[in-house]
């Protein structure tokens, strides 16, 4: 599937309910299935009816007894439990939960002792600290992917079952192989609580300049598409901060793997894509409530596309993968309501999931991380490592596709210049 490919290449995930298999297509949230034997047809129907939201009149006081009630609904039955513990806030705050209700837990954490960078092991490092002070166990995972990779991207793109350029994936692969070895079933996560809560950077920027200008969505999205360059991307920063009614262009340049004028590049044949049109039907209906401001439209769009497209994807496929559980207690919907009545109360403006530090004080005393941990992957270091790899990908791949060779070789020099982004569009190549 054509579309599919571009979509990939434009995002770093395929959208639904397209898949890479133009013959098979996913069902979409709301969505049922229905065969109809006697004449072999099959419809897609709309079988959910989402009730409305309750609101609360004291958001701050109820968000961690809904938490709270997340956990245990989630733990219910199970006597272990394992929390992938990154070290910062959102893992943190599900740990010190679930060791409240007795559970015997296990911090989970990955560490990549043979990086050439050492900043890729701070978050294990934080987090046995953080698992100390708790008074829960934990369990170091060592993983060294720069060995044997290809056979290991092989098992990764064999548990996603369709291509997906974050190289997270292919870490995860290695922690949950480890909870699974160790007889673990039930593993809580902390994802889905920087979409409700502004935990993001980006956020912060879409606040940051006020827009005084309102330019014609028009004019700026040309723009939008171009190459990201050192040079040019503060400046269509800055333009999209003035951008006066499409924020979803505003959505996309947070998210562009490769941008339009880049695939073209790579892609001479490039005729074009549907992804704008695709990621609008995705949305299905838009909540009013949400569409406040560019901060609130942007948290709308990542919770119902990042979230549920590329990173819950991924965890569900992979922890199936080793028969696991992964449950994340903020994406309860209770959890999101009450996120939201907070968010609500000033327009969206305090960011930072001040409610959650708020909410759990004792954050303060277990040396949580103030910046955004997340779980990262020295892909760089990998392809440096493996450069036999990169090359025979990028020639298979241009077997199959008339890719041009000029910007193929400037991404193959990528891991050795350090250019980020270059290294992430090589690692979605490989991949695919």
């Amino acid at each position: 599937n054509k579309n599919a490919i571009f979509e990939y290449l434009s995002l770093g995930y395929v959208l639904d309910p397209k898949t890479i298999n133009g013959d098979i297509h996913s069902v979409a949230p709301g969505k049922f299935l229905k065969l109809v034997i006697e004449d072999s047809k099959v419809k897609f129907i709309d079988s959910v009816n989402i009730p409305k939201r309750k609101k609360r009149t004291n958001p701050e006081k109820k968000f961690r007894e809904e938490l709270q009630k997340a956990v245990e609904l989630r733990v219910e039955n199970h006597k272990s439990v394992a929390i992938s513990l990154s070290g910062g806030v959102d893992s943190t705050v599900i740990a010190l939960l679930a060791k409240e209700i007795g559970s015997h837990v296990t911090g989970y954490s990955a560490a990549w002792p043979t990086s050439d960078k050492k900043r890729y092991n701070n978050d294990s490092e934080s987090a046995e600290n953080i698992a100390n002070r708790i008074g829960i166990d934990f369990k170091r995972i060592d993983i060294l992917n720069e060995f044997d990779l290809d056979a290991k991207i092989k098992n990764y793109v064999k548990a996603m079952e369709e291509p997906n350029s974050n190289p997270t994936g292919l870490s995860m692969m290695n922690l949950y192989k480890s909870v699974a070895e160790d007889g673990v079933r039930l593993v809580l996560t902390g994802d889905g609580a920087d979409e409700i809560l502004g935990g993001y950077p980006r956020y912060h920027s879409l606040r940051r300049v006020p827009n005084f200008l309102k330019i014609k969505s028009g004019l700026v999205t040309r723009y939008l598409e171009k190459e990201r360059t050192n040079v040019n991307r503060l400046a269509i920063q800055a333009l999209i901060s003035q951008n006066s009614n499409n924020e979803f262009n505003n959505w996309l340049h947070w998210h562009w793997n490769f941008t339009p004028e880049e695939t073209k590049r790579l892609f001479p044949s490039y005729f074009g894509s549907s992804v704008e049109v695709d990621l609008r039907k995705s949305l299905n209906e838009s909540s009013p409530e949400f569409l406040a401001t560019p901060v609130a439209f942007n948290m709308q769009l990542d919770h119902r596309i990042w979230l549920n497209m590329e990173s819950n994807r991924k965890l569900d496929r992979i922890s199936m993968f080793y028969s696991i559980e992964a449950r994340s207690p903020f994406q309860d919907e209770n959890v999101v309501d009450a996120a939201l009545d907070f968010m609500e109360k000033d327009n969206f403006r305090t960011l930072d999931k001040k409610i959650l530090r708020e909410s759990f004080p004792e954050l303060k005393s277990l040396g949580v991380r103030d910046d955004k941990a997340g779980f990262i992957s020295p892909v760089g270091h990998w392809l440096r490592a493996n450069e036999d790899l990169v090359n025979r990908s990028l020639v298979s791949l241009s077997d199959h596709m008339p890719l041009d060779n000029k910007f193929l070789s400037e991404l193959r020099d990528a891991p050795l210049s350090g250019n980020y982004r270059r290294i992430m569009q090589l690692w979605s190549l490989i991949i695919l």
